[in-house]
């Protein structure tokens, strides 16, 4: 995950949905005044909503396209069809913010559909890197409630021998 983004917001993914319609309002709201202050356009519902999944949606593009490009960008591998073997997910931090801990562990598990569905890898093996910034001392508090949840999520019956969470705060 590309840095200070969040699974609530930047990398939420199409079945996690869009946010109620009075999130959407006040987030809209806020830009709204942020914009005027600067004598920025006004923005756009249409923007607030494109904002959702964004990150998900380049990283999929991204995916696809070195997939697609793999025997260009490697000559070496000319010939050979790329295979997804497993999928890697450490990120979290950005969702400590804003109530964004509240729905990690259901918006994670979107994600994780949602990344098979759109690699067409339905079995696909991912590993979730738990929350582990807070070292070896206790996490606490939104923190705690992120990494519980991406420590959960491999425990769940669908995810059960195909999803594995690490804890890193074990390798401080």
């Amino acid at each position: 995950a590309w840095g200070g983004k969040s699974l609530v917001r930047d990398f939420r993914s199409p079945s996690a949905g869009m946010p109620s319609e009075e999130k959407l309002e006040k987030e809209f709201e806020q830009l709204k005044k942020n914009r005027a202050k600067r004598n920025q356009p006004e923005p756009t519902m249409d923007e607030v909503q494109a904002a959702y999944g964004h990150f998900y949606r380049s990283m999929l593009e991204e995916i696809q396209t070195s997939m697609r490009e793999c025997s260009k960008r490697f000559p070496q591998l000319k010939g050979r069809k790329p295979v997804i073997e497993g999928f890697v997910w450490f990120q979290g931090w950005n969702d400590q913010y804003n109530g964004g801990e509240l729905e990690y562990g259901e918006n994670l598990a979107h994600f994780v559909r949602d990344v098979r569905r759109d690699l067409k890898t339905p079995e696909l093996p991912v590993v979730i890197a738990a929350m582990g910034q807070h070292g070896s001392k206790p996490v606490k508090g939104a923190m705690k409630a992120i990494q519980e949840a991406q420590l959960a999520i491999a425990k769940q019956k669908e995810f059960r021998g195909n999803v594995a969470s690490i804890r890193t705060d074990d390798l401080v």
